[in-house]
This record gives structure tokens, sequence and C-alpha cells, in this order.
């Protein structure tokens, strides 16, 4: 989301500039991506007393069930074909 000619200017605009986000992006999501990208990271989300809960809370992720998440019974969106346990080629 930054951009410059240059590493200087690019450093400069992690800093300074605001971050634009394209019109089909839904509302959630630019917000959980702002709130994610505050500079000071004291005030970042995830970042407070609540940690990690704080992410987990936003409306961005209110159709994830955490709970069936962590105890691996949801079935990923995309599942790659491996020829073997040790294939790598994804």
């Amino acid at each position: 989301p930054f951009a410059g000619k240059n590493e200087h200017e690019i450093f400069k605009s992690i800093l300074t500039a605001r971050v634009g986000f394209p019109r089909p992006i839904s509302q959630q999501l630019a917000d959980i991506i702002q709130k994610l990208l505050v500079r000071n990271p004291m005030h970042r989300l995830g970042s407070g007393p609540d940690g990690a809960e704080a992410i987990r809370k936003h409306p961005f992720f209110a159709s994830i069930d955490w709970t069936a998440l962590k105890s691996k019974r949801v079935d990923p969106p995309f599942k790659p074909n491996i020829s073997s346990p040790t294939d790598v080629s994804n």
C-alpha cells in the first residue's frame, strides 16, 4: 500500500501516507486493515490488554467459530492436490 521511487520515499510513505482502499473492499475489511496498520504499536488492534482477542472480536471475523478452528474442525477453503505426504510442489 505504500509507494515511492526509491527506498527512502517508501519509508517516508510508510511513516506519513494514508492507506487507500479500492472501492469494492468491504467496510469491515477496510476497518480491520486500518486498525492493524496503526503506526503506534501501543494503539494497534491486538496490542491492548485484550491482545489477540480484540482481533477475534472484530466484526470482520464474526462468521469464524474460533473454537472449531482451534480444534481443526473447519475445512480449509482450498485443498491443494498433492501426490504424497512429502509433496511440496505447491
